[in-house]
């Protein structure tokens, strides 16, 4: 799991690769993990932290 703590931006934009790749590194997660959590939860870091850990 990566250190999101330290990261300030609320939504994750799924469309800017640097920005999935960011969060992924963050997540600890793949890029296909990433989507189907903002599809389902919707893209703020919270929703999705919440989806991927629980």
């Amino acid at each position: 799991m990566g250190d999101y703590k330290n990261i300030t931006v609320k939504q994750i934009n799924i469309s800017d690769p640097s920005d999935v790749m960011n969060w992924c590194e963050a997540f600890g997660c793949t890029e296909k993990q990433l989507a189907e959590a903002v599809n389902l939860v919707g893209s703020t870091v919270a929703a999705v932290r919440r989806h991927l850990y629980f």
